[in-house]
């Protein structure tokens, strides 16, 4: 997921203040920053919430429908017998409801079974399927995947269904630097695939590239009954192995502290884009 430009002013608004704090000495100022942070903090938020009249989650349109975008995640491929599922977020620019075109924005959760050719990372995709409101729990104790949905701003699911579901395919205009992070990613699960057995290879790509739908059930099973399910997500545990372990490469090559630092969050940086910089792991990476 490429970065939303609330993290970034956000993480950028936390950078100037914390060296403007750390040059005035003044107490008063120290608060007063603080308060700013803060007061934009929450703005930005109610800002997150405001839906845009043309938004997806606002347009009527359900069941059959041409949804045109581009793909905003690197697409996990999930196998089971002959049935073959490629899952990924697209960002919807248009849709066609019968003969009628209409203009929309946002992110819908796609689903395509048995697509029969690869998708990667910023494709403009056309395509043809059904168009639907992800369903609410009915256990009050169980999994809301609408609410999951929504936290993440997809508030709109498409499926479709066999390599007519793409009608057109061709590359696209993402940033250069999410272009590469993301296809980096990829690459990188597909290295994992190569070199390490099952459950290895899916154990390995959760725990460092993020990727966690291809994890057998008996495995999720095994960590849910220990109470370590946590560890598959990426969070500010692996984060810190994984940049204390870089840390302590740099300080035996005899590089100096500063540049040992400087060093380590680059890394870091580069680290959170290759596992999906999705809002636990952007929070840990700060």
């Amino acid at each position: 997921v490429p970065l939303t430009k609330t993290s970034i002013f956000l993480s950028g608004g936390f950078f100037i203040l914390s060296i403007a704090i750390s040059l005035v000495k003044h107490h008063v100022f120290r608060s007063m920053s603080l308060i700013l942070f803060f007061f934009l903090g929450i703005l930005f938020a109610m800002n997150e919430r405001w839906v845009p009249p043309h938004h997806i989650s606002s347009s009527d349109p359900q069941g059959q429908v041409r949804l045109e975008g581009q793909v905003g995640s690197v697409p996990e491929k999930t196998v089971k017998g002959r049935k073959e599922t490629l899952s990924f977020v697209l960002e919807a620019r248009s849709f066609y409801e019968g003969s009628r075109h209409h203009e929309t924005n946002g992110k819908v959760q796609v689903f395509l079974h048995n697509p029969g050719r690869e998708i990667e990372f910023g494709d403009q995709l056309l395509l043809r399927g059904r168009l639907e409101i992800p369903k609410e729990r009915r256990n009050p104790f169980g999994f809301d995947y609408a609410e999951y949905l929504a936290k993440q701003g997809i508030r709109k699911i498409f499926r479709g269904i066999g390599r007519f579901s793409i009608l057109r395919q061709s590359d696209g205009t993402a940033h250069f630097f999410n272009l590469a992070v993301q296809r980096a990613r990829a690459n990188l699960e597909a290295r994992i695939t190569r070199l390490l057995p099952s459950p290895h290879r899916e154990l390995a790509s959760a725990l460092v590239l993020g990727f966690r739908k291809n994890i057998p059930q008996e495995l999720k099973d095994a960590f849910i009954k220990t109470g370590t399910a946590h560890l598959l997500a990426i969070s500010g545990l692996n984060l810190s192995l994984i940049g204390g372990l870089f840390y302590l490469v740099c300080s035996y090559l005899g590089l100096g502290r500063i540049v040992n630092l400087v060093l380590t969050t680059a890394f870091l940086g580069v680290y959170v884009g290759l596992a999906g910089a999705n809002i636990p792991v952007l929070r840990a990476g700060i």
